[in-house]
């Protein structure tokens, strides 16, 4: 796999794998780790999927800059994107 076929679900995979618990996000009080951050992503992703959304649609959200919206990008990025389907 080229570069070039990377994604940010694969980088966020690669790093819950190989730095499990290295801190990704520190959000006010709370820290994250990789493999945290990785389940959180995932449970939202499977969530967004029971509703319908699939790779390549677009997802709107209204949020200043938080955690939860750090949580959404990254949910869209594991369910894939639509430049490599």
């Amino acid at each position: 796999m080229g570069l070039r076929h990377v994604t940010l679900g694969d980088i966020m995979r690669r790093n819950a794998q190989l730095f499990p618990d290295r801190i990704v996000i520190v959000c006010g009080l709370e820290r994250i780790s990789h493999r945290d951050y990785l389940k959180r992503a995932e449970r939202l992703a499977a969530g967004l999927a029971t509703q319908g959304v699939k790779p390549g649609d677009w997802v709107a959200v209204a949020a200043r800059n938080c955690l939860e919206f750090a949580d959404l990008y990254s949910a869209t990025a594991l369910i894939g994107p639509s430049c490599c389907q």
